[in-house]
């Protein structure tokens, strides 16, 4: 009895070369409700989620002292 040879399958890219990187589900969150992954805060520039940040307006602050300090 012949024997029947396979051609070995190649294993073909399934992901795009350029994509953006996969968003954790907290990423996901914040971009869609403040359009964004990351602000700076307004007194010191620390990079902080947005969710996390103390919003005054449109303005982000890592802490409630950085809020006090920068409104008087």
């Amino acid at each position: 009895m012949a024997t029947i040879a396979f051609p070995r399958l190649v294993r073909v890219a399934t992901h795009r070369t350029h994509a953006r990187p996969r968003l954790g589900l907290r990423d996901t969150v914040d971009l869609f409700v403040y359009g964004r992954t990351a602000v700076d805060c307004e007194e010191c520039g620390t990079s902080l989620r947005p969710s996390r940040a103390i919003w005054r307006g449109a303005h982000p602050y890592c802490s409630v002292e950085h809020e006090a300090a920068d409104s008087f």
